[in-house]
């Protein structure tokens, strides 16, 4: 079974380190649609079902002259995601056109569209994977989270009809309340496939700031036994240290972005506010904007304030996007990442301690059988087009 790959002083990790320090954007994902005919529990897509937006996303056309530009401005790596897909009729000669580019693509589907048709084109391409998500060995357990039935049986016989044709498969899980027990089987099921498996714990706020999939992230107790698995040890270790002031708090627009549906650019899946649309500037213009780009890509941990002093930095998976979206700032603590620290401190066996915003008061979590509620610490702020901070914002700081 697969769960990660440490390319750590390979060459890929020398290529991606280059591109980062010189911000060219190596990879890319586009979101072709939000569309998707399932409901699962945990989507972070709130307008999944409103087909009406149908007649507002990219046209095939805006879609090939966008991946061109991408394959211009150096992109060698493409997922095309949704959504689901293969709702979009245009999906495979959109593919076909960034591998005619010279683009290593990996496409993200359900699987449950997936004819034989489709698997024989994907074959002809020479994808570098296809992902499809599978919540558990267990159909009614898959099919509670999807809320659609049948929907396991057919994102199996996708995994089946591609591993035939020689298609590369990954099969990736994020575990929740709802399939947590099912972890061991879906890690019996991708091995007896000889397919590798991703799992993550990670669920998000919806696109819009709803806290709905939220509700379905591990109990406090569940997430201590995920980070204890010696399989999955690396998602849970625990290195205390101070960071320095220039240690950068991620790589978000530095060497990738997410293009959503509409044409909207995004630094990446969690820092929401776009940085520009396609339908009003072209890549390379949207690319090497100094404003808003210039403060995210230099944003180090001497700008994230109370975080920036916390031993804790290193391993409590802090996602700005995130602190922005659940509390309020996205250079001030994340409460969810501070709880994250203290269940891997727990599964490694170590005291468990309070963070720098902890002891400061400013962060609480509240565990209920619904989910978890956080403390917001003030109003939401982002960084707008101009380059300051949103309108929303009171602090009187020069920080991102």
């Amino acid at each position: 079974m697969g769960v990660s790959l440490d390319v750590t002083g390979s060459p890929f990790h020398s290529l991606t380190v280059a591109a980062e320090r010189a911000y060219r954007p190596m990879s890319a994902m586009i979101e072709i649609t939000h569309r998707c005919h399932l409901a699962c529990v945990h989507c972070y897509l709130e307008d999944n079902h409103a087909w009406q937006d149908k007649a507002r996303e990219l046209s095939t056309d805006e879609l090939l002259d966008i991946i061109g530009q991408l394959r211009a401005a150096g992109c060698m790596f493409l997922t095309i995601t949704g959504g689901e897909v293969f709702l979009r009729p245009d999906v495979l000669p959109i593919v076909r056109h960034a591998r005619r580019l010279g683009m290593a693509v990996v496409l993200f589907t359900t699987g449950t569209l997936l004819e034989q048709q489709h698997i024989d084109e994907l074959a002809s391409l020479h994808m570098r994977r296809v992902e499809l998500s599978l919540y558990s060995a267990d159909a009614a357990v898959h099919d509670a989270i999807t809320a659609r039935a049948g929907s396991h049986e057919k994102t199996m016989r996708a995994i089946h009809g591609l591993k035939a044709r020689g298609v590369p498969v990954l099969i990736k899980c994020p575990l929740m309340r709802g399939n947590f027990d099912s972890y061991e089987g879906l890690k019996a099921l991708a091995e007896q496939l000889n397919v590798p498996l991703r799992i993550d714990s990670t669920i998000t706020p919806q696109n819009d700031g709803g806290l709905e999939p939220t509700r379905q992230r591990l109990t406090s107790d569940q997430l201590v036994q995920f980070y204890a698995k010696p399989e999955l040890r690396q998602y849970g270790e625990v290195q205390r240290r101070l960071p320095t002031a220039h240690d950068s708090i991620c790589g978000i627009g530095k060497r990738g972005c997410v293009i959503g549906p509409f044409g909207d650019v995004h630094t990446c899946m969690g820092y929401k506010p776009p940085i520009g649309n396609l339908r009003e500037q072209s890549f390379a213009e949207i690319w090497r904007d100094t404003g808003t780009l210039y403060k995210l890509r230099r944003a180090s941990a001497a700008d994230v304030q109370v975080c920036g002093q916390c031993e804790k930095f290193s391993y409590c998976n802090r996602c700005a996007g995130t602190a922005l979206a659940e509390d309020g700032a996205f250079d001030g603590p994340s409460s969810w990442s501070c709880h994250l620290a203290a269940a891997k401190e727990k599964a490694a066996g170590l005291e468990v301690t309070p963070s720098e915003a902890e002891k400061l008061g400013l962060v609480r979590v509240v565990e209920s059988a619904k989910g978890f509620s956080l403390k917001v610490l003030r109003e939401p702020r982002a960084v707008d087009a101009s380059g300051g901070c949103g309108d929303s914002c009171k602090s009187g700081c020069s920080s991102v």
